[in-house]
């Protein structure tokens, strides 16, 4: 328990600070987690398959196209 603790303290403190990016601090947290058994690997994979984690992903890469293209900025200006 006070592993998993650790481990969210250093997930907060490293997004508050902004030592990495987020994708990056969530997963090393996920390595961190599985190579500290407290997840099984089918844990970790288990929420890649999940719908809700498969359309946060795709919204990603459609705000950075977005971002690339200066849609935005066009319709502001």
């Amino acid at each position: 328990m006070y592993f998993t603790l650790i481990v969210l303290v250093a997930i907060l403190a490293a997004l508050l600070f902004d030592l990495a990016s987020s994708d990056m601090v969530f997963g090393a947290a996920l390595v961190v987690l599985l190579f500290g058994g407290i997840i099984s690997p089918d844990e970790a994979l288990a929420g890649f398959s999940n719908k809700g984690m498969v359309t946060v992903g795709l919204l990603f890469i459609v705000s950075q196209a977005v971002q690339n293209t200066g849609v935005f900025q066009t319709i502001a200006d």
